[in-house]
Parts: structure tokens; C-alpha cells; sequence
């Protein structure tokens, strides 16, 4: 591939961080189906940030969207095994699932953690 045909990093990276903001400030701002667009957006931009997949199991959890929440969650805990956070919330899933074995899975590995 020429440098032609090489995306400019910068730009990326600015668009990047502007849609991060502007999902924070959705999210801020109780506006939580933005908050989730903005971060899935920026998340097409870099798609290997496990700060966004954990950004976006947070706002699909507390959108009650159990199903979104646990994949992005499970991309989380992929991307960044050392993320107690989503451990634990894979844990409260399980959980309300009823799923007794991979509640006390997620938590133990939560703990381990710390």
C-alpha cells in the first residue's frame, strides 16, 4: 500500500476523541441511546479499545439491553482480561440469568483481580 492510500492517523484519531465526547457528554447528560451511538461510532475507528467496548456494555446495561451489554462486556474481558469491572458485571448477568456457575466464574476472576 502506497502512503497515498494511508488514512491520516491524526484526523482519525481527532474524530475519534470527539465522538468519545460526545458520548460522554450524552451519556452525562441521561441521554443514553446517544451515548451508545456515539460510542459504537467511535468504536469502527478503533475497534480494540476496551475502555469503549466497556463504555458501551455500561450504557446497554443501564439501557436494560442485557444482550448487548453481555457482548460487549465478553469483548471487554478479550480485549483487557484484567478488566474487574466487566468481570463483574458479566457476574451480575449470570446472575440474574439464574446461571449460579457462570456467576460465581465472572466474580471469582473478579477477584482474583484485585
Amino acid at each position: 500500500m502506497s502512503k497515498a492510500n494511508l488514512p491520516d492517523w491524526a484526523r482519525v484519531n481527532a474524530i475519534a476523541r470527539t465522538l468519545r465526547s460526545r458520548a460522554v457528554d450524552a451519556r452525562a447528560a441521561g441521554n443514553l441511546p446517544a451515548a451508545l451511538d456515539f460510542v459504537r461510532l467511535s468504536q469502527l475507528l478503533h475497534p480494540r479499545e476496551p475502555l469503549l467496548t466497556f463504555f458501551e456494555g455500561h450504557c446497554a446495561f443501564t439501557l436494560e439491553r442485557a444482550a448487548e451489554a453481555h457482548a460487549a462486556f465478553r469483548r471487554t474481558t478479550a480485549l483487557e482480561p484484567s478488566n474487574g469491572g466487566a468481570w463483574l458485571h458479566l457476574g451480575a448477568q449470570a446472575f440474574s440469568a439464574l446461571d449460579g456457575a457462570a456467576a460465581d466464574t465472572a466474580w471469582r476472576r473478579c477477584l482474583l483481580l484485585d
